[in-house]
C-alpha cells in the first residue's frame, strides 16, 4: 500500500465522522483567552487563570458539540 492511499483512506475516515459531529478545537498558534472547560494548560505544574491569553498548541475534539479533548494551551 502506498502512502497516498493511506492518506486517502484517512482524509475519507475523518469526513464521516466530520458528517457524525466529530470537529476540532482550536488551531495551533491561535490565540484565545483560557478556557478551563475547553483548554488543558501545557508544561506540568502550570496555573492559568480564566480569561488568561494563550496560545494553543495541541488541537483539541468535540462530538456533537460536546468537549471530548481539550486543546493544549500556553500562556501567550
Amino acid at each position: 500500500m502506498q502512502g497516498r492511499d493511506i492518506l486517502a483512506i484517512a482524509r475519507h475516515l475523518v469526513r464521516l465522522l466530520q458528517d457524525e459531529g466529530l470537529a476540532a478545537e482550536g488551531r495551533v498558534g491561535e490565540a484565545v483567552a483560557f478556557d478551563p472547560d475547553r483548554h488543558e494548560p501545557l508544561g506540568g505544574d502550570m496555573l492559568m487563570s480564566p480569561g488568561q491569553p494563550a496560545v494553543v498548541c495541541l488541537v483539541g475534539m468535540t462530538w456533537r458539540g460536546r468537549v471530548v479533548c481539550r486543546a493544549g494551551v500556553e500562556p501567550a
